[in-house]
């Protein structure tokens, strides 16, 4: 088990190194990177990946799988904090999700069956017009939004769905 550990947490650390030296790369996967290395001791297993590295605005999401207990919630803060994204919760969304007067319809997670689900935590931080958006799926069935096409598998027994979104601010 601890040589897996240390292949994930390997992989982790390589892929910022690797996305740096590409300057065709995606900015908003360069920037999601040091988040995921603090994850490390969490033991995610990613899942997929998506983006695009348009110039318009760079995005990138990662789709990882980690055990539920502990609640990996205040980890998830924790590393997100420690790149200033303070991490709170993500009203627009769950607005959204609960289809209310006031939603906006802008900002929407391809995650769930677009219904709001009390047991998920639905998290977004900017810093320097930076957009960190989470989504922690506990239980359900959750839908990401691979490179390859969208999944739609149930959340597994004792574990978390966590969805990392990064989006960079519209250019003119």
């Amino acid at each position: 088990m601890a040589v897996r550990w240390w292949w994930v947490a390997g992989l982790l650390m390589l892929t910022p190194l690797a996305s740096c030296a590409q300057p065709q790369g995606n900015p908003a996967q360069v920037a999601v990177s040091p988040v995921l290395t603090e994850l490390a001791p969490l033991h995610p297993v990613i899942e997929c990946t998506s983006g695009e590295s348009a110039d318009d605005m760079p995005w990138h999401q990662v789709y990882l799988t980690m055990a539920l207990n502990p609640d990996p919630e205040p980890a998830l803060r924790r590393a997100a904090a420690r790149f200033r994204y303070q991490l709170e919760p993500d009203t627009e969304t769950i607005a959204n999700l609960k289809n209310l007067p006031d939603a906006t319809h802008f900002w929407h997670y391809p995650t769930g069956d677009d219904e709001f689900h009390p047991t998920w935590s639905y998290l977004r931080g900017a810093t320097h017009g930076r957009t960190l958006g989470m989504v922690i799926a506990r239980d359900g069935n959750f839908n990401a939004a691979c490179q390859d096409g969208t999944r739609s598998e149930p959340v597994p027994l004792g574990k978390a769905l966590v969805m990392l979104s990064m989006a960079f601010p519209k250019r003119p």
